[in-house]
């Protein structure tokens, strides 16, 4: 989906940066699936989430702005609001409020899109968690969706080509939005 994406919108803009989620302090190594990892100590997890602010408020500055300033676009799989919905798959065990604290520090998105489908439809193509906590899980991104102005939900139960049209026209839509914001200042 994202390269699909990517590939579509690329000529629209200078550049495209695509990160995943934050990056990881130590060298990734292969993992089995997420929610099979014992979760992280309290201090581990607490320094992790500093590592997280560094990277969301600090990395931001040093990586996103540039790349959005030359007219480049940003596209980041997976992002800071998943640690809060799911923190069992980045083993956190510090408190949420924690995570929800650098969220509101953290500089937003234009967009944030969320691929949903009914719980089942999800279950049957990721099978990482257990079927109640993928119905908990799209319950909470639904939640989450609702609260953000610039969040919009798209339902990837669809044909994916009929997808891939449809999160390509928010992102270009969006970015028409921001530019034409920028040019009723003047």
């Amino acid at each position: 989906m994202i390269e699909a994406v990517q590939t579509r919108v690329a000529d629209a803009f200078l550049s495209v940066k695509y990160q995943t989620f934050a990056r990881s302090i130590l060298p990734n190594r292969p993992k089995k699936s997420p929610h099979s990892l014992p979760p992280r100590s309290r201090a581990a997890s607490l320094a992790k989430a500093v590592w997280w602010m560094g990277c969301y408020v600090l990395g931001y500055w040093t990586s996103i702005h540039p790349t959005r300033a030359r007219g480049g676009l940003a596209i980041n799989h997976r992002y800071l609001i998943d640690a809060i919905v799911d923190p069992k798959r980045y083993r956190y065990s510090g408190p949420l409020e924690l995570l929800r604290a650098i969220w509101s520090v953290a500089p937003k998105p234009d967009l944030v899109v969320f691929l949903d489908a009914p719980a089942d439809v999800i279950w049957q193509r990721k099978k990482e968690t257990t079927a109640e906590e993928t119905a908990r899980q799209r319950d909470a991104y639904l939640a989450m969706a609702a609260k953000l102005p610039y969040a919009r939900v798209v339902d990837t139960s669809q044909n994916p080509a009929k997808t891939i049209d449809e999160v390509t026209e928010l992102i270009l839509g969006s970015m028409a939005a921001r530019v034409a914001r920028r040019i009723k200042k003047f």
